[in-house]
């Protein structure tokens, strides 16, 4: 990080919004300055973890988001929206590219790195994760800890030995070794939900099955050890590049590569992926909204060469 010996206002957006007190949000060259009708606070570049620009999906519009370390030491998300500050976001973010730019450092610049983010960018998206970073935080003591804790009840990782144990599960395509046994049931001894599901996958992706809803938990499964302090980012990275070859090998499009984890979830976790308000829908939504985005993660070449470039 850069710190400026000398504060300089260099942007101002305010906005009242029916509220008494306005909501301010003013950028200087070393930090900034945000009220709100429940408080307000001044940041400098040393205590801002990272800065980035969140798709629309949880907010319902882009927002520019800054996750910082507060004067008690808690760590704060800002999400500034159209809604919240009005126009003056899109000056905003021109202003993050021009003034800013010492906060662009932790940006990833291999085209391969973005890749893998962008295989995992359903789940990235549902845990409001930057993608434009691996791993989708910046590595602080407070993630570090949050993740373990997250690594270790969801999966029974604490230690190098479990998570290559997982690693290994996962690569052999556990899921869809599963999803197979039950496609030779009959319908009597069947579970009814993945009885139907079943011919539903098989239908849509052929001998292809769930096969990327393995692989693709494999990388976001590498990037949460590696933000826990379990693998080395070059340990995740390199696991992450296993599992992308084969993906690209074996998927056409970052579409289909999609379709095939998303029947891997619902099969998964037995929820239809077209219900109303759970989780499995959520994802699907999510996928939906990023095939629609112009220059979002899908719009790379799903079959980029990978080069391993750490």
């Amino acid at each position: 990080m850069v710190t400026s010996v000398v504060s300089k206002e260099i942007f101002k957006l305010e906005r009242r919004r029916f509220f008494k007190k306005p909501i301010i949000f003013i950028a200087y060259n070393d930090g900034f300055y945000f009220q709100n009708p429940r408080g307000r606070e001044k940041v400098n570049f040393d205590n801002i973890i990272n800065i980035f620009i969140a798709e629309p999906y949880r907010l319902s519009e882009k927002s520019f988001v800054i996750l910082y370390k507060s004067a008690d030491g808690e760590e704060w998300r800002l999400d500034l929206t159209k809604s919240l500050l009005g126009r003056g976001v899109e000056k905003l973010e021109k202003l993050f590219e021009q003034e800013w730019r010492p906060l662009l450092s932790n940006k990833e610049t291999s085209e391969t790195i973005k890749w893998f983010n962008a295989a995992y960018a359903i789940f990235a998206v549902a845990s409001w994760r930057d993608l434009g970073i691996f791993g989708g935080l910046v590595p602080t003591e407070e993630t570090k800890e949050e993740q373990l804790s997250i690594i270790s009840a969801d999966w029974g990782i604490d230690s190098k030995k479990e998570a290559d144990e997982v690693m290994e599960l996962l690569f052999s395509g556990k899921t869809n070794v599963q999803y197979i046994e039950e496609l030779k049931k009959s319908k009597e001894v069947a579970d009814p939900f993945r009885y139907e599901l079943c011919h539903v996958i098989k239908e849509k992706m052929g001998d292809k099955g769930v096969f990327a809803w393995d692989l693709v938990r494999l990388i976001h499964v590498a990037v949460i050890c590696y933000i826990a302090d379990i693998y080395t980012k070059e340990e995740a990275l390199d696991l992450c590049l296993q599992a992308a070859e084969v993906l690209q090998s074996v998927y056409s499009s970052f579409d289909e590569m999609g379709q095939s984890y998303l029947l891997g979830y619902s099969f998964w976790s037995k929820e239809d992926l077209n219900g109303k308000t759970n989780n499995a829908r959520e994802r699907k939504d999510i996928h939906e909204m990023l095939l629609k985005l112009e220059n979002g993660p899908y719009s790379l070449d799903f079959h980029l060469p990978l080069k391993k470039d750490w």
